[in-house]
């Protein structure tokens, strides 16, 4: 929660909320001047800025608190990225290569897309669907060639006979199929 002499800060220029801060009458007064300007671009501050006030520390304290509030997880942001990089984790160590495409799914959707879709960082959200949607699709390319079969592809007698006496213990019928499709028969 902001406090007062924050919102003040954030509100007004820094010179005329001090004054405002430490004026104990209501009859105006003049705004305090500013000394010179130092190196790296914040102006000096008067003597009795810098020992009632230490300005700084509360423009710094308005900061954090506003950027605190729009980059804190809520609990449930936290566990989906746990849960992300878990999944991540996990498919470093997967040997089967739809399995890794279905876990580096579940790790941007966790990881990626949530967390951005609840800070709406559109950037990373749309980075986070092109990578979800190539694993999605060469995950179902995976799926459609292990799931066909020889006789869902259409195979002769001829090229059913060839494919199970050589080539069924180290392809798929989809592979023989485009392999088929190269080859011509003598």
């Amino acid at each position: 929660m902001l406090t007062r002499r924050a919102i003040c800060l954030l509100r007004t220029p820094l010179a005329g909320c001090v004054w405002s801060r430490f004026s104990s009458t209501k009859s105006p007064s003049p705004k305090p001047q500013l000394g010179p300007v130092k190196r790296s671009g914040v102006p000096d501050l008067p003597l009795w800025a810098r020992i009632h006030g230490q300005v700084a520390v509360f423009r710094l304290e308005a900061e954090k608190a506003i950027q605190k509030s729009a980059t804190d997880p809520t609990p449930a942001i936290a566990a989906s990225f746990h849960f992300g990089a878990l999944s991540l984790f996990m498919s470093y160590f997967a040997t089967d290569v739809l399995v890794l495409r279905m876990l580096a799914v579940s790790s941007v959707v966790f990881m990626n897309l949530v967390p951005n879709w609840w800070r709406s960082n559109w950037v990373n959200l749309v980075w986070g669907s092109l990578f979800f949607s190539i694993n999605v699709v060469r995950g179902i390319e995976l799926y459609c060639e292990r799931t066909a079969t020889a006789q869902s592809l259409g195979f002769s007698a001829d090229e059913l006979a060839v494919y199970e006496a050589k080539f069924h213990a180290h392809m798929t019928p989809r592979c023989f199929h485009r392999l088929l499709k190269l080859a011509e028969w003598r």
